[in-house]
Order: C-alpha cells, then sequence, then structure tokens
C-alpha cells in the first residue's frame, strides 16, 4: 500500500501534464475548459442550489479527469531495471491500476454526497450517477495508437451529459419515472456495451505495461 500511494502522488507532477499533452490527450484538457467556462456561466447566473450541483460534481470531475491523464498505465522507470519477472510487474501495474480506480471513486463520491446533502437525496439518482462514477474512475489516458481515444470521450461525454440529466432531476420535488427509465435505458444499451469493448482495451493495455518494450514503443 505505501509504494502505491508513494507512486500515485509521484505522478502529480508538471512534467506528467506536459507529457499527457504531448501525447495526445489534448482532448481531455479541451473538455475540462469547457466545463470551467460552463461552471463560471451558472456562477454568473444560477441560485445556490445550482451552484452546489455544477461545483460539487465538476470540481470533483476535473480533480479525475487530471489525476487519470497523469498518471499513466504503466510503471516507473526503476520497476523495468529492477530484477523483476513479467508476472510481477503484471501484479504491480494492476494494484496500481485497481488504487487509481479506488482514489478517483473516492474523490467523485465525495462530490456526489456534498451535492445530495445540500439539494436532496434521490435513491435513483445516486445509484445512477454512482455507476457513471465508477465507469469514469476506470478509465486510462489514451495515446494516438492504442485505441483507447474513442472508448475514453465516448464515455466521458455520455456520463457527463446523463449525469447532468440527473441533476436536472434532482432540481425537482419529485424524480420522474419516465425521464429515469429513459436514462437507466441509455446506460444499459448504450453505456455497458462501450465498457465492455472498454475492458477488453484495457486488459490488453494493462498486459502490455508490463514489457518495458512495449512501454517504450
Amino acid at each position: 500500500m505505501k509504494y502505491l500511494m508513494r507512486d500515485y502522488i509521484y505522478g502529480w507532477h508538471w512534467e506528467n501534464f506536459k507529457a499527457s499533452y504531448e501525447h495526445g490527450n489534448s482532448a481531455i484538457f479541451n473538455f475540462l475548459a469547457v466545463q470551467l467556462i460552463f461552471v463560471a456561466q451558472i456562477i454568473k447566473t444560477a441560485g445556490w442550489a445550482q451552484l452546489v450541483i455544477a461545483s460539487g460534481y465538476f470540481i470533483s470531475l476535473a480533480i479525475c479527469c487530471l489525476s487519470i491523464f497523469t498518471h499513466p498505465a504503466e510503471l516507473r522507470t526503476m520497476y523495468y531495471v529492477c530484477p523483476l519477472t513479467t508476472n510481477e510487474r503484471e501484479k504491480l501495474v494492476r494494484n496500481s491500476y485497481i488504487f487509481r480506480v479506488a482514489v478517483h471513486m473516492l474523490i467523485l463520491t465525495i462530490g456526489n454526497i456534498f451535492m445530495m446533502m445540500a439539494v436532496r437525496f434521490s435513491a435513483s439518482v445516486f445509484i445512477y450517477i454512482t455507476i457513471n462514477a465508477f465507469i469514469i474512475s476506470t478509465l486510462l489516458p489514451y495515446g494516438k495508437k492504442d485505441g483507447l481515444l474513442s472508448y475514453v470521450m465516448v464515455l466521458i461525454i455520455i456520463c457527463t451529459i446523463t449525469d447532468c440529466w440527473q441533476f436536472d432531476i434532482l432540481m425537482s420535488s419529485f424524480t420522474p419515472i419516465i425521464e429515469e427509465r429513459f436514462l437507466y435505458s441509455i446506460m444499459v444499451l448504450i453505456e455497458f456495451p462501450v465498457c465492455i469493448g472498454y475492458a477488453r482495451q484495457v486488459k490488453r493495455k494493462l498486459k502490455s505495461a508490463a514489457v518495458y518494450e512495449e512501454v517504450v514503443l
């Protein structure tokens, strides 16, 4: 656990932000810029409840996205030069990925709980945004040729749009059943199939991250 936390903290370096941008992750930073403009507009025009929802969600989402794209699915150089077997490196990569997913999930859940405490609690909305939070937490930074770009961007966009729709429902005094069923249909018919394809890419990505030659090339 100690080395996992140390490596995670080590990932928050300015060099990692630059490397992430240069390796083809500019789209996610543009996405965050758009969200920042959206929040600024809410601050200017919205009431207290809308401001709480916007800050609780988008601040935690921004932190989570920055964490995702500055912590690639690969080990620090010292782990590749140490006398470790491929299986041992795969275990390190897998444990590091699971640790980051847990951290991202914690960040997003805190934002969601803060938001609901300030507005109102709805079990169906909370379950939905928690599932979306888990999906976002599992995302990996994509490269220019690794096949993750389309999956990552589709999942982020769908999760953000459907979450915002859920927040609009949260602002009302009751939960519309038809809208809730429609949103859950989107999750089952669109999000989950995309997640299945994405999971295959993650499995391949984590396996290749244990091989130094594949990480470098």
